[in-house]
């Protein structure tokens, strides 16, 4: 699907050298975003989102001062490392230097302190907003599943990521905290692909938006011949899904605003299927009203701003205890240390 290559680069995919310029809708919060290639940041009280560097999957810090991505090379592929621009000099600086493997994913604490990333989506990594203190915190074993799409919990003590076929949670040190079956959220098996992203939201981490393949309608399905994708919330103190898009439209990307009560993301709809780039950049309430596109492009994010627990040290032999897990879902032992 068209969607599929453009969104997911860390394989190596060209990413979409089309796009027009399109009047951003005013926005209530910064957001990042990007489009053919190059990356955008939009504020408030300007009109017109700024275009920024090349780069693929835009992440700003909690003080939108800072925004780390995945490099471009020359000819339009997903390169290696990661790199931060600083916002107010317009300067990029190599966060983690490429090496054999791609990175991607990146997503920062709500403290700021950390960033999280995928490490050739075999590994979840962390390391410092100075570029020091890299370490692996989970490895997939050898013939398990790759693991995709890591997501902070609001507290900023843990940090969610999928396989496929699980949803966990893991402490700072890797301990895994809750690992729940994706058919809680789903409702059926096979219904997860790398693209598709599961994010609590920063006021309620009982509520999760998230994205799942559906049936399309019959003019998706005759477009591109295979399974649309669409937006949901599932609610794990009630244990109830709700669709948010339109059966026409294609969802991905999701993040929420910060104050819990919207949601951005990317697709199209069908008089859109046909387009050379049609992704836009949407706005959903979490009820599923008041859809609003924002801006031709790709991946959005918001920073985690005003969340997050300040830090504390643990006394030997403490460790942090694992909140509510969804019904179905199973706390497990610690994990071995990884190596680096």
């Amino acid at each position: 699907m068209l969607a599929l290559g453009l969104i997911w680069g860390l394989g190596g995919g060209l990413i979409s050298k089309a796009g027009a310029a399109e009047v951003l809708t005013p926005v209530a919060e910064p957001i990042a975003f990007e489009r053919a290639g190059w990356l955008y940041y939009s504020v408030p009280a300007e009109k017109q989102p700024r275009k920024l560097v090349k780069g693929h999957l835009p992440a700003l810090s909690p003080d939108d001062k800072k925004l780390v991505y995945v490099p471009l090379e020359e000819d339009g592929t997903v390169g290696y490392g990661l790199m931060q621009l600083d916002l107010g000099t317009g300067q990029s600086t190599t966060l983690v230097p490429p090496g054999k493997v791609r990175e991607g994913d990146p997503a920062w604490s709500p403290q700021g302190d950390l960033l999280a990333f995928i490490d050739d989506m075999k590994a979840i990594m962390l390391i410092k907003a100075d570029g020091a203190g890299k370490r692996k915190i989970f490895s997939v074993v050898p013939g398990a599943p790759l693991v995709f799409s890591p997501a902070w919990a609001p507290d900023g003590q843990s940090l969610f990521f999928h396989d496929l076929f699980n949803l966990f949670q893991i402490d700072r040190n890797g301990r895994v905290l809750a690992k729940t079956p994706l058919t809680i959220f789903t409702g059926r098996e096979e219904a997860v692909t790398s693209t598709d992203r599961f994010v609590p939201n920063p006021r309620e981490p009982q509520l999760f938006t998230f994205t799942m393949s559906v049936e399309g309608t019959p003019k998706f399905t005759q477009t591109f011949n295979e399974l649309n994708t669409a937006l949901f919330l599932y609610d794990t103190r009630t244990q109830k899904r709700f669709r948010l898009t339109p059966p026409d439209m294609l969802a991905l990307s999701p993040c929420w605003s910060r104050d819990g009560n919207l949601i951005y993301f990317c697709g199209y709809r069908e008089p859109n299927y046909r387009e050379k780039y049609p992704f836009r950049i949407y706005r959903i309430n979490r009820d599923g009203t008041g859809l609003t596109m924002l801006a031709m492009g790709e991946n959005p994010n918001v920073s985690l701003a005003g969340h997050g627990q300040p830090l504390q040290k643990e006394s030997p032999g403490q460790a942090e205890s694992p909140p509510p897990a969804a019904q179905g879902s199973e706390a497990l032992p610690p994990p071995p240390p990884m190596p680096d």
